[in-house]
């Protein structure tokens, strides 16, 4: 299922539409946070579709500018920065 998910957000991902880009990597961000604990090791194999992501520059919307290219860009770095994270390391039970 976990792969599944991800091929599809592949797919988003691929999309030229700043404003599915955006919404594709709020899941992704979401996901790595509170989805399945498999998730973010099977979309690291994706990444590189976001880090493509980092430097998206699309069309001007005629009404909010560069905005919603700059909400893609925003999103791909906190989606990074999330989906590569280092789980804290938990100290050894001592047992007592």
């Amino acid at each position: 299922v976990v792969a599944e998910i991800c091929d599809a957000l592949q797919r988003k991902l691929e999309h030229k539409n700043p404003v599915v880009l955006a919404k594709a990597l709020r899941v992704v961000r979401y996901l790595c946070n509170k989805g399945p604990t498999p998730f973010p090791r099977a979309m690291q194999k994706h990444a590189g579709s976001i880090r493509n992501l980092q430097s998206f520059k699309g069309a001007a919307d005629a009404l909010k500018g560069d905005a919603p290219n700059q909400a893609v860009r925003t999103a791909a770095n906190e989606a990074l920065a999330v989906l590569f994270q280092q789980q804290p390391q938990q100290p050894p039970s001592t047992g007592g």
